[in-house]
């Protein structure tokens, strides 16, 4: 390969590689999330929709991610 293709390949690899760490981190997050949900749903007998709103209103509520409040709701429930 002369040395602009090798660029273009490094430079594709590079970025499929960011990608890929986004759609990694992406889905750990929803799987956090889901498993936030599934709590919601067990331990107060909601729906699935009224778990994920309670998620939103309290990340809204508290100026943070969906995902970091599933985080602190796990804590707080898986004992």
């Amino acid at each position: 390969k002369n040395f602009i293709e090798k660029q273009i390949s490094e430079e594709s690899i590079e970025k499929i590689k960011d990608e890929l760490e986004h759609t990694q981190k992406a889905l750990k997050e929803q799987q956090v999330i889901s498993r936030a949900k599934a709590l919601l749903i067990d331990k107060l007998s909601l729906s699935e929709e009224q778990a994920h709103r309670k998620l939103q209103s309290s990340a809204m509520e508290q100026n943070l991610s969906v995902f970091s409040v599933a985080q602190k709701a796990i804590k707080a429930m898986d004992r």
